[in-house]
């Protein structure tokens, strides 16, 4: 079993007419992507806290050829949400016998430059 708790994000760009935006994550394993997970929604934030846990039901033996996906979302009530970021942890780094925590900058959905920090 994987557990991932979504801390925070940092310095997120504003998608909305307002100058913020109303962002959440969405995170699945890869390359299968059957279990899927996503946050709240934080409204009005570009520095949103979610504090929110989410466990994966994986084999222990399959987790160092996995990668876990995270997707930065912007809810848009009226249209398609639009994808703000992205972030890819290749599973073969992460030491499992401890926590460890991941501060990184998200790419854009692209793989262009860096949008801010998760």
């Amino acid at each position: 079993m994987l557990s991932v708790t979504i801390l925070e994000a940092h310095g997120l760009p504003a998608m909305d007419r307002n100058g913020m935006s109303d962002p959440y994550v969405k995170l699945s394993i890869l390359p299968e992507r059957k279990q899927k997970y996503e946050t709240k929604i934080i409204r009005n934030s570009l520095n949103p806290v979610y504090n929110e846990t989410f466990l994966f039901t994986l084999p222990f033996n399959e987790l160092q050829s996995k990668t876990l996906m995270l997707t930065v979302y912007d809810y848009d009530r009226l249209s398609k949400d639009d994808k703000m970021g992205q972030l890819s942890i290749p599973l073969e780094s992460i030491d499992f016998g401890t926590t460890t925590e991941i501060c990184r900058y998200l790419c854009k959905p692209e793989n262009d430059d860096d949008v801010s920090a998760l």
